[in-house]
């Protein structure tokens, strides 16, 4: 077995931390899994900001309600009908053959998801002033003969980037010091590194405005210090990846059929 693309990307390091089972599974095999309701809606929900972003920083009209509910729905139906996901570094990768959506509602997500980016719309993108959207950068690192590559979602002026979450509980003080994606872009565009997550939360998605409707901003910076830990844990992994030692991790949360989409052909493979 070998590594099967030319660059490394902060999607695969993490997922090679999380479970090396699923790095190989993803990442070595290119084996089809099964789509999760949160890759559809976490994927037509960040496609439909960036677009507003576009918008905005190309001096196009804003976008309306009905502009983000109609791109919503485009993006959530290209994710179902073509079952593709992109990692990100924008590769698009074969990930599934059918969709689970557990014990999500599909409807019932896709309003939410449309409700919120909405929300951004409104809230947040008037404020903003993008100069890059899902603009590519690299990064060499010493012993590893690959580049890292991403997209970062938003940048700002002064170094200031922005990644956007759709998540169902928002990211706690120790989650994000602990975070590796700040890290891994820090590496990528240099420090210091103001980095942003936004995050819109689920279960607040028909909360009433004004306030922040659902939408949290969780801050970090990032230094020449982080960058240094993350090279030399990508380190590490790389030579994980060299020795081609893959184990399961049955201890993460993630380890599940709602999260990951190699669950069944896994728990196959143990048996």
């Amino acid at each position: 077995m070998t590594f099967k693309r030319n660059h490394l990307s902060q999607s695969s390091i993490s997922t090679l931390a999380r479970c090396p089972r699923r790095f190989k599974y993803q990442y070595i095999e290119q084996r089809p899994g099964i789509l999760t309701s949160r890759l559809v809606v976490g994927l037509a929900y960040h496609n439909t900001v960036a677009q507003a972003l576009s918008y905005k920083m190309l001096g196009l009209p804003p976008m309306s309600d009905a502009d983000i509910a109609d791109a919503f729905s485009d993006f959530w139906n290209h994710e179902i009908k073509d079952k593709v996901i992109h990692d990100d570094d924008g590769v698009p990768q074969i990930e599934a053959t059918a969709v689970d959506w557990g014990k999500d509602d599909p409807d019932s997500l896709m309003r939410s998801g449309a409700k919120l980016a909405q929300k951004y719309n409104r809230i947040y993108v008037p404020t903003l002033h993008p100069i890059a959207v899902e603009q590519e950068h690299t990064a060499s690192i010493d012993g590893i003969p690959l580049p890292v590559m991403g997209r970062l979602d938003a940048e700002l002026p002064d170094n200031h980037v922005i990644d956007h979450k759709f998540k169902k509980h928002q990211m706690g003080r120790a989650e994000l010091e602990r975070d590796l994606q700040s890290m891994f872009y820090a590496l990528l565009k240099g420090t210091p590194l103001y980095m942003e997550f936004h995050q819109a939360l689920e279960y607040r998605a028909f909360d009433l405005f004004p306030k922040d409707a659902g939408l949290i901003v969780a801050p970090v910076t990032r230094t020449t210090d982080d960058v240094e830990w993350v090279s030399r844990l990508i380190r590490e992994y790389w030579r994980q990846i060299e020795s081609e030692i893959f184990p399961p991790n049955p201890t993460s949360y993630l380890c599940s059929l709602e999260w990951c989409p190699y669950y069944i052909n896994c728990k196959l493979e143990e048996n």
